[in-house]
């Protein structure tokens, strides 16, 4: 008698843990369909935004900036200078 009272258990648990493995492939497949459906939104809602920039400096930085640029072309030309004169010493005492 403890037998049978023994296997109807085992099958209901049996019964039980089945429905509750389909449940959770329902779920798993809503979840997956729902995450491909909120991708493909994500994709199709998207598009490239232009912006232009606009740098805004205060005065003192302008004057700094503007003072570095003179040093540094003053610095470009004393080197052009070296240059052009090293290239005249080489040809003076190839000749």
């Amino acid at each position: 008698m403890t037998n049978s009272l023994l296997e109807k258990e085992l099958v209901q648990t049996r019964a039980m843990l089945a429905a509750s493995n389909a449940h959770c492939t329902i779920m798993k497949h809503a979840e997956e369909d729902a995450r491909v459906e909120l991708l493909s939104k994500k994709n199709k809602t998207c598009c490239t935004v232009k912006t232009s920039a606009c740098y805004i400096a205060h005065n003192t930085m302008k004057k700094i900036h503007a003072s570095q640029a003179q040093e540094k072309a003053k610095r470009e030309k004393e080197a052009t200078e070296k240059e052009a004169q090293k290239v005249e010493e080489e040809a003076a005492h190839e000749a």
